[in-house]
């Protein structure tokens, strides 16, 4: 048990890393745009690449961490991501950033990954323990987000955005040696289940033909669209046009960022011990809650929102890949979690949409804040669904439980 617990340093700091970098994207826009000579839209063009590219190799990540090792694919995901920054810390030219850093180190992130590290913890971990051993990965994720976002912040302002990529890749390229070194020891053997490709391909055609895969699906597409589309791209304007000033938009993230941590912690230890979907319902009604206040409230309101949202930013990622794997352990669970990923992007590209039109064809983000509440109330619904179904017996022998 030490050795599967010391085995969690690895992917945390893998995540840590690959967050870091995808966090601070802002961070290289205004230094871009001068150097390249670009637009906002431009650069901004950068970042929708890396978003698609994330989200698609997700879903190989699953299937190849089944097939092929998980420490096969992190190690050459994580060489991947040196080499994407070593390349756009040598760009010459805007077309070297999109194939750089939106095509070879996003491969590299979508790798190296919650997705990747999912398959790890279902192979080395039993059922019983893998949502909080998972949520403590994640919680990298959240490290990421409060320490390698912020340095980046410093460093590139002190010694430019070469040299501080430059350094990432090192980073990266030590952490890809780590996880070659630990192959075996780190789920470096495929599946023997998924390591037939035939079997595999009924395995993936099952679970696209699963009635509920999709009611399991549906939900985390409107975490993406809440989160990491609605709320991470339009708070902070939000709440400047509530009157919030820079200082208390500053202070309610610091907030959010710290119950994010905490939240995604608690979130894996309870989903182990009071069922994974009923865990992912009380997170839904819970930021459905939160949105309910912010856009009912005054300014004050934020004080109350940051924590409450934060507690179940990070929080459904271990809950909901776990559960994956075990609906759907007899058919193809690393493709089930790669589709969630997917999903969840997918979700937060809509939800970033949504958003800026509502602001601009209605003049306010009310509407869109209220449209999640009600998306997530009905996300709620269908885990609790999920959780009286599996406590029934009703189609998840076909998958077992």
């Amino acid at each position: 048990m030490i050795d599967r617990w010391r085995w969690l340093a690895l992917p945390f700091c893998a995540l840590a890393l690959t967050m870091g970098i995808r966090g601070a994207f802002g961070v290289y826009v205004l230094p871009w745009e001068a150097e390249f000579a670009s637009t906002r839209a431009e650069i901004a063009s950068v970042s929708s690449l890396s978003f698609l590219v994330y989200g698609l190799g997700n879903v190989v990540a699953g299937v190849a961490a089944e097939r092929l090792g998980v420490g096969a694919v992190t190690a050459a995901s994580l060489s991947l991501v040196a080499l994407g920054l070593l390349g756009s810390a040598a760009s010459a030219g805007l077309g070297w950033l999109y194939l750089f850093y939106g095509l070879v180190a996003s491969a590299g992130f979508a790798g190296a990954s919650h997705v990747t590290a999912s398959v790890a913890v279902r192979q080395r971990f039993p059922e019983g323990r893998r949502s909080f051993a998972l949520s403590v990965v994640v919680a990298g994720m959240c490290a990421g987000q409060m320490v390698v976002v912020p340095a980046q912040v410093l460093a590139v302002g002190r010694w430019g955005w070469r040299p501080v990529l430059a350094a990432l890749a090192g980073v990266a390229v030590g952490l890809a040696v780590a996880a070659g070194a630990s192959w075996k020891s780190w789920g470096g053997s495929p599946s023997p289940r998924t390591a037939s490709g035939p079997e595999s391909a009924r395995g993936a055609g099952a679970l696209l033909r699963d009635f509920w895969f999709w009611v399991f699906l549906a939900p985390y597409l409107v975490c993406g669209f809440t989160d990491s589309g609605l709320v991470d791209n339009h708070l902070v304007p939000y709440a400047r046009s509530l009157g919030a000033s820079e200082a208390t938009v500053a202070g309610a993230l610091s907030v959010l960022a710290v119950s994010n941590l905490a939240g995604t912690v608690a979130a894996g230890y309870l989903a182990d011990r009071w069922g994974r979907a009923r865990v992912l319902g009380g997170l839904y009604a819970l930021r459905a809650a939160s949105l309910l206040l912010l856009v009912t409230g005054s300014v004050g309101r934020l004080w109350a929102f940051a924590p409450l949202f934060g507690a179940t930013h990070f929080a459904t990622i271990a809950p909901t890949n776990t559960l994956a794997l075990t609906l759907f352990h007899a058919s193809a669970p690393g493709l089930a979690v790669g589709l969630a990923s997917l999903a969840h992007q997918v979700g937060a590209a809509a939800g970033a949409l949504v958003g800026g039109l509502a602001f601009d064809r209605l003049g306010s983000y009310e509407p869109a804040f209220l449209s999640a509440v009600a998306l997530l109330v009905a996300s709620a619904a269908a885990m609790e669904w999920i959780h009286r179904a599996r406590r029934s017996g009703l189609r998840w022998s076909t998958h077992g439980t």
